[in-house]
């Protein structure tokens, strides 16, 4: 990544934009020394219809101000090997995108909670987890994570404002309701649910290829990270963790 950046090519790279926050400053600088904004992170949800559907609802001030966002995100399994520090850094950090992109503001504490967990999973991993990300003006967000629900693959969003609420479900399946019973299918994996997004996402970056403001920017890849990071920290401590991004820099405004 640094090597193209050196040489002036864009790049998309898969999220997140580096294990630590100090790989993620290394790409800002890469960038601000080249004077350009060349990496676009894959946070592809942001092309996803129903979360385009609550950007476009949220900026045009349909339901007010934004108080909180509720966040759930299940898995139907993981591998044995998988940990909580990988629920937090390679899941969550999908939610710290969503959330700083609805809100259009920077998080700046976080707070995990560990409920009585499923017994069939490993000590490794804490299972549910409640995280909870509070943003710069005072907006919340909580976000219940379950690596191993058993039962598909689940993901929804809700925004609730002064003036009312918009929320999504598992992508477009419709709800049949009868008079003894409602139903809804749910896509087995992450890949059945954001094929699209994925799809939407690479046209984005091939048709914008050399455009002035890739997006997510490298910014959005660092910031997400320094969260992922605060919740880790939460996570050993147990308590409520600062965040701070720092300045944003003149490239990234």
């Amino acid at each position: 990544m640094l090597a193209c950046i050196e040489a002036r090519k864009p790049v998309l790279t898969e999220k997140p934009l580096g294990i630590t926050v100090s790989s993620c400053e290394r790409v800002l600088d890469a960038e601000i020394a080249a004077g350009g904004r060349y990496t676009t992170v894959g946070f592809m949800r942001r092309f996803d219809p129903e979360y385009r559907r609550l950007k476009d609802t949220v900026d045009a001030g349909t339901i007010g101000t934004p108080l909180v966002i509720h966040c759930i995100h299940r898995n139907p399994s993981v591998p044995a090997t998988h940990h909580t520090r990988q629920t937090l850094t390679d899941t969550v950090v999908h939610e710290i995108d969503v959330a700083r992109w609805l809100l259009g503001e920077e998080i700046v504490s976080v707070a995990l909670e560990k409920p009585r967990h499923r017994p069939s999973v490993s000590h490794q991993l804490a299972d549910p987890v409640l995280v909870r990300l509070e943003a710069r003006n005072g907006a919340r967000v909580d976000v219940e994570v379950f690596a191993n629900a058993g039962y598909g693959y689940d993901v929804r969003c809700e925004v609730l404002g002064d003036k009312g609420y918009v929320s999504m479900g598992s992508g477009p399946h419709a709800l049949v309701t009868t008079d003894t019973a409602a139903e809804q299918g749910l896509p087995p994996d992450w890949l059945t649910r954001f094929r699209p997004a994925y799809d939407a996402e690479i046209s984005h970056w091939v048709d914008d290829f050399g455009g002035p403001e890739p997006s997510p920017s490298a910014w959005d890849g660092y910031a997400a990270t320094v969260v992922a990071e605060a919740l880790v920290r939460a996570l050993q401590t147990g308590h409520r963790e600062a965040v701070s991004v720092g300045p944003r820099p003149e490239l990234y405004r």
